[in-house]
């Protein structure tokens, strides 16, 4: 096993650095709360998978659409223990969540029919006209206050947080 890690976000860690435990129990808790809760796509629960790009909570089979929509537009990881977590993912979902999701990316509009989930289906276009095509966001911003503006790093979402933004 190699001494590092890198993130899906782009950033490389010492494995002894980073206490795992600690970061899947700051995720575990994260997807309980509020909106983070329901699925950022289908409000379907649980919340067992996240896109650290995009900071939103997502179930599983919505995880498979946000990988359809490509590793440039969310990069998906599981909250159930499977994956390793690293500080800068664990600091986007804090940062973003899915309530401050739906200010930035606005809300698709609700289904008339039940939602497809596959390759192609009505989810699948509904995330990918949110994520990619931004269709859903207001031109107006919300009155409270929404996460900064992400910068890329290696086809990721970096958000850059100051302690008194929050």
């Amino acid at each position: 096993m190699s001494d590092t890690i890198q993130s899906k976000l782009g950033k490389t860690y010492v494995r002894s650095d980073i206490d795992e435990a600690a970061l899947l129990s700051e995720i575990n808790t994260l997807k309980k709360q509020g909106a983070n809760s329901r699925c950022a796509e289908c409000s379907a629960t649980p919340t067992a998978w996240a896109s650290v790009s995009l900071g939103v909570f997502i179930c599983t089979k919505c995880a498979q659409v946000h990988r359809s929509l490509g590793a440039h537009i969310s990069k998906v990881k599981s909250c159930m223990g499977t994956y390793e977590w690293c500080p800068d993912e664990v600091a986007a979902m804090k940062a973003v969540g899915n309530e401050k999701a739906n200010q930035i990316y606005g809300v698709a509009p609700p289904p008339v029919k039940p939602l497809d989930h596959s390759m192609g289906g009505d989810l699948f276009n509904r995330a990918k006209n949110r994520y990619e095509k931004k269709m859903y966001a207001s031109a107006t911003p919300p009155a409270q206050k929404s996460a900064p503006p992400p910068t890329q790093q290696s086809g990721g979402i970096v958000w850059e947080c100051k302690d008194e933004d929050w």
